[in-house]
């Protein structure tokens, strides 16, 4: 009784003891379970973090080995250069014409800056012409009024302002004289300049108009080879619809000759058949009418009057009297006794 009250105890004890264990367990991993929630977003996001630095450190390392190595920038000049030039003569094979006219207009438009600036400098030469005149007589006026104060010791100080302001304007002078021969210089090239710019440009502008009707008259002429390539192109698809549609006849006269042939061979024997029938009858035919034409020799008539065939007459064989034939002798007879 006493080991049994014992046993109970100790399942009891069991149970509840597997019963905490399992409950902590069960605690334990719920609250790692939170805890882990909390931690992988934290984790995703420094992953993500990583692999954007990485990539940006990466870019960033190709810009400055791009940047600085002297090859991979040569490298990529070469590759900006051969792509714009594809796109130039592409435009150039398109329109050439237009590219001449286009660079006439540039040069059209060079030259009316040429003008301006030819305009700007004249009147600039002229502005330190009359500048240059002016100070001439601003000059020779503060000489005279210093000559004039040295005659009178009331102006005695004006004697030195007035040479020192004559000497300042002739020097001046000195300086915008120089630069007044470098600016006409300057304006004379320019104006030749000028001149051999408008005789090339009209040059250039003569020759785009040969090269306009030369290419015009070109295109004219080749429109009419494309036309004729078309007419003759073997390969257009108009004469592929044409060599389909011949191609469509033949197939549809075979298949109608093969669909006759074959009701041709089907019917050979039936008409054979009829054939064979026509012969038989035919020779039915003939045989009866051999058979008449043996017979009608010897048709007689009897004495009441009615045709009697007598079957095939034999040679020799005398004559029934009142036979068909005997009237014709009877006749004959009589005519020979009347002779």
């Amino acid at each position: 009784m006493a080991e049994s009250m014992q046993s109970k105890l100790q399942k009891k004890e069991n149970f509840w003891r597997n019963l905490l264990t399992f409950g902590g367990l069960a605690a334990a991993a719920g609250t790692a379970l939170y805890f882990w929630s909390l931690i992988v977003p934290f984790l995703i996001d420094v992953a993500t973090n990583t692999v954007e630095l990485v990539g940006l450190v990466a870019l960033l390392g190709a810009i400055a080995y791009v940047a600085l190595d002297k090859r991979m920038r040569s490298f990529i000049s070469y590759l900006y250069n051969s792509g714009t030039r594809w796109l130039i003569s592409q435009f150039i094979n398109i329109d050439p014409i237009g590219v001449l006219r286009n660079f006439i207009n540039t040069l059209k438009e060079k030259l009316a800056q040429l003008d301006r600036a030819i305009a700007s400098l004249r009147g600039q030469r002229d502005d330190l012409k009359k500048t240059i005149d002016l100070q001439e007589e601003e000059a020779t006026r503060a000489i005279q009024q210093a000559a004039a104060a040295r005659k009178d010791a009331r102006f005695k100080t004006q004697v030195a302002l007035k040479g020192r302001q004559a000497g300042r304007l002739q020097q001046s002078n000195m300086t915008l004289q120089k630069l007044y021969l470098k600016i006409s210089a300057m304006h004379d090239a320019m104006v030749k300049r000028r001149e051999a710019a408008d005789v090339t440009l009209q040059d250039i502008q003569a020759e785009v108009d040969v090269r306009t009707r030369e290419r015009k008259a070109l295109m004219a002429g080749y429109s009419a080879y494309r036309a004729a390539q078309g007419v003759l192109d073997v390969n257009n698809p108009e004469h592929e619809m044409y060599d389909m549609a011949l191609e469509n006849l033949a197939n549809d006269y075979a298949e109608k000759m093969g669909e006759i042939d074959t009701f041709l061979d089907l019917s050979k024997g039936i008409t054979d058949g009829v054939d064979l029938d026509n012969m038989v009858f035919e020779e039915d035919a003939i045989a009866k009418i051999d058979a008449w034409e043996k017979s009608k020799g010897n048709v007689r008539v009897a004495a009441d009057g009615a045709a009697v065939n007598y079957g095939p007459r034999v040679d020799g064989e005398e004559e029934a009297p009142n036979s068909f034939s005997s009237l014709y002798d009877d006749g004959s007879k009589k005519q020979n006794k009347v002779q």
